[in-house]
């Protein structure tokens, strides 16, 4: 049985397929089993994805311009959003590799928020982040990500291999 799982952030719409296998590879009627794969002589895989790369966790809420300057490895990019949301968000961040989370724009603006960084590096050795809302600092911080890596979620003989994440709290 297959099922598709959609998360908004914002604008970002992430389609992720699930196979809901419990052990049963026999495709259901209807089903043409094209959704399982095999990379290891016949032992049926998911397309489960890894959520890789660092996390940095934080949630504003009250109204205002926000901006937040991300430096990665030397590089910066810089995000910008307004509380409450546009009904259609425009990219917030001006460079690749960072997506700033807009949570709730089809919401009362009471119910949106700005709810974290996601960065899709997994090799950045140095990360800074520097927010505001108008002119009051909400936070500065500079880290190594913690990254972690764990076993793919399909299983051994399967890809992805392996899934590497950092996740971090802001400030």
């Amino acid at each position: 049985m297959h099922r598709r799982i959609s998360t908004v952030l914002g604008a970002l719409a992430l389609t992720i397929p699930l196979c809901a296998c419990g052990g049963n590879t026999t495709p259901q009627p209807g089903s043409s089993g094209a959704d399982l794969s095999s990379s290891s002589g016949g032992r049926p895989c998911t397309e489960i994805g890894c959520d890789n790369g660092v996390r940095i966790d934080f949630s504003y809420r009250d109204p205002g311009d926000y901006v937040f300057e991300v430096t990665v490895d030397g590089t910066k990019v810089t995000c910008k959003a307004t509380l409450p949301l546009p009904q259609q968000p425009p990219d917030a961040c001006d460079g690749p590799g960072v997506l700033l989370g807009l949570v709730g724009s089809m919401l009362p603006a009471d119910q949106q928020s700005i709810g974290g960084l996601i960065l899709s590096a997994t090799t950045a050795r140095s990360i800074s982040v520097h927010a505001m809302r108008g002119s009051t600092v909400l936070g500065d911080k500079t880290f190594a990500p913690p990254y972690v890596t764990r076993p793919g979620p399909n299983g051994p003989g399967c890809e992805p291999s392996a899934c590497t994440l950092a996740r971090v709290t802001f400030p």
